[in-house]
């Protein structure tokens, strides 16, 4: 008797282990963001480019992304999870520029206790409205992920 009750106990634990356990995609990265790279072209050649100072805000919400930030030659920034175009207004030193993201939003429902992780898959961009100091914009990876990946190529 007294060894099925250790026996039955054991069980009942590792019953209530297994379903108390956090799923293990609840702790893997699920920040989800956008990678733009800075280049120029001279002399027919690419090269990275280095901005002197960058502000990045997203028009709709109230953060600012990056403020006065020095030496930066890519940033990441989040796009819209309930709408399907996200903007930014760039300033470069004292340059602005706005950049609009036409994009695909892609729920993946991880589990019950993790939610959804919102992906996005980027239908367009571009700096038209307000072109000053971004000459090009180049999709380079249209879907965007936890993983970090260049999306954007950003040209001046």
């Amino acid at each position: 008797m007294n060894r099925f009750l250790s026996l039955a106990l054991l069980l009942i634990a590792a019953v209530i282990y297994i379903a108390c356990t956090n799923d293990k995609s609840c702790h893997e990265n699920r920040y989800v963001a956008m990678t733009s790279d800075f280049y120029t072209v001279k002399n027919d050649s690419t090269k990275v480019f280095t901005i002197d100072s960058i502000w990045v805000k997203g028009l709709g919400n109230d953060s600012v992304l990056y403020a006065n930030t020095k030496s930066v030659t890519t940033i990441s920034l989040p796009l819209h999870k309930l709408q399907d175009t996200s903007r930014f207004v760039i300033r470069f030193n004292n340059i602005y520029d706005t950049l609009t993201i036409v994009h695909a939003n892609i729920q993946k429902y991880l589990s019950l206790e993790c939610g959804c992780l919102v992906t996005h898959n980027i239908d367009s961009v571009n700096s038209y409205s307000t072109t000053h100091k971004v000459k090009r914009i180049k999709v380079k990876y249209n879907y965007v992920s936890t993983t970090a990946r260049e999306n954007l190529q950003i040209y001046f």
